[in-house]
């Protein structure tokens, strides 16, 4: 899991911020740039946490917009769990489970240490013929 470090302009402007002056910029500097879409690509930075209460200035309003924060979403779903799962193995948690997530609503698997936390491999093919057999 990567880490970055804030400047003193990230901590006191913001990333969105900072993000939108760098489009403004870049745009300025290509002669005739249509002003709708610069418009749009703006909309989709300052949409990108979705909701006022994760710090977003505007919620997301077109359909790149809303597939912009989902992706943001659940990137940094992704790496949390990631990182509870390198946290546990770390633990050498003999149950295969997290303690409960509050950010998930959730105990999360993080495999079996019987397998390395691989999960139960050695069951698939049992659980296959077992789901088939509800099918006849």
């Amino acid at each position: 899991m990567r880490a970055f470090e804030y400047t003193d302009v990230g901590r006191l402007i913001g990333h969105i911020t900072i993000g939108v002056e760098i489009i403004d910029g870049k745009i300025r500097g290509i002669e005739g740039f249509p002003r709708e879409l610069a418009v749009l690509l703006k909309h989709m930075i300052l949409s990108h946490h979705g909701l006022l209460e994760y710090g977003s200035p505007k919620r997301p309003k077109t359909i790149e917009a809303i597939i912009l924060y989902y992706l943001d979403d659940m990137d940094a779903k992704v790496n949390a769990v990631q990182a509870l799962m390198e946290a546990e193995a770390s633990r050498e948690n003999p149950s295969g489970w997290s303690a409960y997530q509050k950010i998930f609503e959730r105990y999360i698997y993080t495999g079996s240490p019987a397998t390395g936390g691989k999960g139960a491999e050695e069951t698939e093919e049992t659980d296959s013929k077992e789901t088939l057999n509800l099918f006849k």
